[in-house]
């Protein structure tokens, strides 16, 4: 091979390497768009604090209405019940004060005129067949037992009941307008049930004790 030849190939050689590098021209590096991102903003942290805070005393408001409601619906029922025992209490203070009265009625000459005790009213012993003016000792409602006060009579036995409670009338307007008993008690306890021949002001009891 001569030299003309040779160097006629390394022509040949770099033609077609300038060829190919202008028909494919080198990769150019991409441009990648970058995308902002947004965060969402924060809630200051005092806000927050706030919100509890109001939610906290709602609660505490919500609760007092519904304690206050409650008590008044539970007070609303026992002055109900009380009512009722205190209408309970003025019809058997009417049972014993006409059994006083009856004792009383039958009174043989130069016999006491009031039993020596209650049991007295339900079996009397000063005749030959006992005579009944009591059905029963009936309970006191108020106290839910069968004690009771007893008002002692000047010339010895008993002559009228009340109950033992010290607590306040609720209805004192229905003592006033009853028959058992008159005056213008302010406890259970100053109410007394009783007979008193030829008193005045629907048979009163005036004196609590004798």
């Amino acid at each position: 091979m001569t030299t003309h030849g040779c160097c006629f190939r390394q022509r040949e050689m770099q033609k077609a390497i300038s060829t190919m590098s202008k028909a494919a021209p080198p990769d150019r590096p991409r441009m990648v768009r970058r995308t902002r991102t947004f965060d969402p903003p924060l809630i200051p942290e005092p806000r927050l604090h706030s919100q509890r805070g109001f939610t906290y005393a709602a609660l505490l408001i919500y609760l007092a209405i519904v304690s206050g409601a409650f008590a008044a619906i539970v007070s609303a029922g026992a002055s109900a019940q009380r009512r009722e025992k205190e209408i309970e209490l003025l019809h058997i203070g009417e049972q014993f004060r006409k059994a006083f009265k009856s004792y009383y009625d039958a009174t043989p000459p130069g016999q006491k005129p009031y039993p020596d005790s209650l049991q007295a009213l339900l079996r009397d012993p000063r005749f030959p067949v006992p005579k009944r003016h009591l059905r029963q000792i009936f309970p006191d409602p108020i106290t839910a037992t069968t004690r009771w006060g007893q008002k002692l009579a000047p010339g010895g036995g008993v002559m009228g009941i009340y109950s033992l409670s010290d607590e306040p009338l609720i209805n004192a307007s229905s003592v006033a307008s009853s028959d058992a008993a008159t005056g213008t008690p302010r406890r259970y306890s100053e109410w007394i049930f009783g007979y008193i021949p030829f008193a005045p002001a629907k048979n009163a009891l005036r004196d609590r004790k004798s």
